[in-house]
């Protein structure tokens, strides 16, 4: 799967990186669109000082639930 890392000051790389394994209280969610908060942009413009994954806010669908989710389906 595709993930932006960040390191300041506005550094960005994109990573190919495994998909992880759906733990049983986890679910796993095809992102279909990610955004970035004003934290965010704190971190992008002095406070990453090392590469860290970028954007937290996103909207996707349920692509796999652990065995103890209960809360939603896939789909």
């Amino acid at each position: 799967m595709k993930s932006t890392y960040l390191k300041a000051p506005f550094q960005f790389e994109q990573r190919d990186i495994p998909v992880p394994e759906v733990g049983a209280d986890e679910v796993l969610i095809k992102v279909k669109a990610c955004g970035f908060c004003g934290h965010e942009m704190i971190q992008a413009k002095y406070a990453a000082t090392e590469w860290t994954p970028f954007g937290h806010e996103f909207s996707g669908i349920v692509e796999k639930i652990g065995e103890n989710v209960q809360n939603v389906s896939v789909g």
